[in-house]
């Protein structure tokens, strides 16, 4: 997919895994509290940049079609 298809298929997406990721903490959030578990740091829930994203197709020549293929599009850590 050339860069401009792919930027416009990121500027749909974000959104959504912006709002999955929102209920993914929520809801993790309300089984650590109910099974009594606290966690000792914040959890935090990047959406991969646009700049992060272009800049990791150049670096390491990938040739996707999708945001939906990359394994980093969307994370949560600690």
């Amino acid at each position: 997919m050339d860069n401009g298809m792919l930027r416009n298929e990121y500027a749909r997406e974000k959104p959504l895994a912006e709002r999955f990721l929102n209920e993914f903490i929520h809801q993790f959030g309300a089984l650590m509290e109910n099974a009594g578990v606290s966690l000792g740091v914040q959890l935090q829930s990047p959406v991969k940049t646009w700049e992060s994203l272009d800049e990791k197709l150049t670096k390491n020549s990938l040739n996707i079609s999708s945001c939906k293929e990359l394994n980093d599009f969307i994370g949560v850590r600690s």
